[in-house]
């Protein structure tokens, strides 16, 4: 493992959620904070560091380019929407995001965002302006779930079944490896709901439902029918 850096505006949401990753794959880390910016310093090789700059890309980047035109609602529909959002053509985001990270070393995420990735985030800001107006035309909590389906739908991409264990943790059924919530908005029944449909499973399994928020289970529930 070589000494790796990354960089960024800071945003306690991305701060936690990568100590988080730093923690559960033992990748010793140091952060510095300094003139609003942080930076982690952490021992592994490059292509976890360069897995770890696309998780921060596609998760945190792309929703403030949706919620820059979506208006923002607190509610589990919208939360479903966001996470078809997020997840609609992300190994497509991935891979326009590894072809620049391999010409590069040092890791200014807001820099290589905004000088060195003009398709994708042009991509992003058509899919904001797409969803506004589709979202727009929304006047049922069902018409939200349809546009969520209609958005799942609209990509090839569908992985296994996600197991939601009693304590909202998410994992793959069938390797058993967990997948981390990313904290979109410090809420776990939001943040659950987004990043479960961010992965567009399958299917959803849920171990024990009278441990499970009434949300969660009734967002798995609407797009299940």
């Amino acid at each position: 493992m070589n000494r790796q850096r990354i960089e960024f505006n800071s945003d306690r949401r991305v701060e936690n959620y990568l100590e988080s990753i730093f923690t559960q794959c033992n990748y010793p880390f140091v952060k510095e904070k300094e003139n609003g910016r942080t930076a982690f310093s952490f021992y592994a090789d490059k292509e976890a560091k360069n897995a770890i700059t696309e998780a921060v890309l596609v998760n945190f980047y792309k929703m403030k380019e949706l919620t820059a035109l979506l208006r923002e609602k607190n509610d589990r529909a919208f939360d479903a929407l966001l996470g078809s959002l997020i997840g609609f053509g992300q190994d497509d985001d991935r891979e326009k995001i590894e072809k620049i990270l391999e010409k590069t070393d040092a890791i200014n995420i807001d820099g290589l965002y905004n000088f060195r990735l003009d398709e994708l985030r042009e991509d992003w800001k058509n899919l904001a302006k797409l969803s506004a107006k589709l979202y727009a035309q929304c006047e049922t909590e069902a018409d939200v779930y349809a546009l969520s389906i209609f958005m799942l739908g609209m990509d090839d991409t569908v992985n296994a079944v996600i197991i939601l264990d009693s304590a909202q943790k998410l994992f793959w059924e069938k390797s058993g490896t967990g997948i981390e919530t990313v904290p979109f908005f410090e809420d776990k029944e939001r943040d659950t709901i987004i990043t479960l449909l961010s992965h567009r499973p399958s299917d959803v399994v849920v171990k024990d439902p009278s441990s499970i928020p009434e949300g969660v289970l009734n967002v798995i529930k609407s797009l299940g029918e």
